[in-house]
């Protein structure tokens, strides 16, 4: 078990608080570990869009994943590393937000930009 010293030695501890310490060990540990799906080059069409940041380039990795590999967003989810809690959460946030008028006009169009700059940062690549 990777818990804390100060787990151990509370007799009783939170659930939140086991989690909080979690997550505080898996940063120190790996501080390298970028949590952010997509490469930052690839997200400038992403934050114009006046939204919730990670959520939106978290659901974009997943449609790129759905585009290039096929299958539902639960496997892309998996695909990506995403747990199922914040794969839902996503959704809700961004089906919530594409509702205002205009918002899933210009996602569809800012997804387009990120999948054409990351087939020319491919071909660049290769």
């Amino acid at each position: 078990m990777f818990l804390k010293p100060q787990c151990l030695l509370r007799s009783r501890i939170s659930m939140a608080s086991r989690e909080r310490l979690i997550h505080q060990y898996v940063r120190e540990t790996f501080p390298d570990r970028n949590s952010d799906p997509l490469p930052n080059t690839w997200t400038a069409p992403l934050d114009a869009l006046h939204g919730h940041v990670r959520h939106l380039r978290r659901d974009a990795a997943i449609r790129l994943v759905q585009m290039a590999r096929g299958g539902p967003r639960a496997s892309a989810g998996r695909y990506l590393g995403i747990p199922p809690g914040p794969l839902h959460a996503t959704t809700l946030k961004v089906r919530t937000w594409q509702k205002v008028p205009d918002n899933a006009k210009a996602y569809q169009e800012a997804l387009r930009q990120v999948a054409e700059i990351a087939v020319s940062e491919g071909r660049r690549g290769s």
